[in-house]
């Protein structure tokens, strides 16, 4: 085991939900952490620093861009281990090669590039995401007993097409191609599957909180899509890639997914928590409605998404976690919960 205590650890998109987290954790073990983002005055870096003032451990906040590599160059340098979260997830897009595939991809390319030009570094833990594993639910019936696994990649998702999944996947393989051109770090990846819970800096913006919002401002008033997904508490995330970064003996991929859940089983549950608040009908919305409508709504949810997403079921495999990684995962209906009860008290 890696003694996390007398390294020079670098986080990068360092306000943002999962690694906000991680150096939460961190700062509580007596780790002092370095991270990086681009804004400086970005609220999240503020309360962040808030909720770790009273804690051992310290967080320090250097502005830099994943796409401006002369901007990374000395928070890396000053490094010996980085945790690379940095990484855009947006429903509402302009250009997918814009907002989601060139800052993921490039941005992973400048940090790891980088990392080869650190004589000191020893170890990267990389986030990357259950989508580089799975494109499409329906993509499941090619997988060995239609169950997703470390061993398979997404195949499926293209620029148009599931252009998120495909950022990820892109980045994901690059950071492997660049990891065998070196000798000198080792490298780790944690694949989540969708991440809930609270947010550390009580300021709910990630993409998550968007999508759970809508048991609130009855999105699913009348009924709620058949859509089938893995779900994660967040702070089993951050728990993940601590672990993956301090037991030298984890490698490879990790997904890291609690259960194989749906919006219909979440929302009976926020249902009964929250009567008054949460506005949910547990009647199937028709899938022929979803594809009309999805476009409306964001240009992430195309025809082609539906069709092929909707009345899937999703199961993966996330033995590889618990026996590598010793995760000791949370009830995701209990998440839900405080994810829902952080937002209200939010607004």
């Amino acid at each position: 085991m890696m003694n996390l205590n007398n390294e020079k650890i670098l986080i990068t998109g360092g306000s943002g939900y999962i690694a906000s987290w991680i150096a939460f954790k961190l700062a509580k073990r007596g780790c002092h952490v370095s991270l990086t983002s681009r804004r400086l005055d970005d609220p999240r870096c503020m309360l962040l620093e808030s909720k770790v003032q009273p804690l051992e451990g310290t967080v320090q906040f250097f502005q830099a861009d994943l796409l401006d590599k002369d901007s990374l160059r000395k928070p890396i340098m000053d490094s010996t281990l980085i945790f690379h979260t940095a990484s855009p997830f947006k429903s509402k897009i302009n250009s997918a090669y814009k907002d989601l595939i060139l800052p993921a991809l490039e941005g992973t390319k400048n940090v790891l590039n980088l990392a080869k030009e650190n004589p000191n570094l020893k170890r990267i833990v990389l986030t990357s995401s259950v989508a580089a594993v799975l494109g499409d639910n329906q993509d499941l019936k090619n997988y060995p007993n239609q169950i997703a696994d470390e061993s398979c990649w997404n195949e499926t998702s293209s620029e148009i097409h599931n252009p998120y999944s495909y950022s990820k996947t892109l980045a994901e393989k690059a950071a492997w191609e660049i990891f065998k051109s070196q000798n000198q770090w080792s490298m780790v990846t944690i694949n989540p599957s969708f991440v809930i819970g609270p947010s550390i800096t009580h300021h709910p913006d990630a993409e998550s909180f968007q999508v759970m919002k809508q048991y609130l401002s009855g999105a699913f008033l009348l009924g709620v899509p058949e859509i089938y997904i893995g779900a994660v508490d967040v702070r089993d995330v951050a728990d993940a890639h601590i672990s993956a970064m301090e037991n030298l003996s984890a490698e490879g991929r990790h997904i890291t997914s609690a259960k194989d859940t749906g919006f219909k089983e979440i929302g009976i549950h926020l249902k009964k928590k929250f009567p008054k608040k949460v506005k949910f009908s547990p009647r199937k919305v028709p899938k022929i409605f979803i594809a009309l409508s999805g476009r409306f709504i964001s240009k992430l949810l195309t025809y082609k998404f539906i069709m092929n997403n909707v009345g899937y079921v999703w199961r993966t495999k996330n033995d590889k976690s618990i026996k590598s990684l010793g995760i000791k995962y949370r009830d995701i209906l209990q998440s839900s919960e405080e994810m829902i009860e952080q937002i209200i008290q939010k607004n």
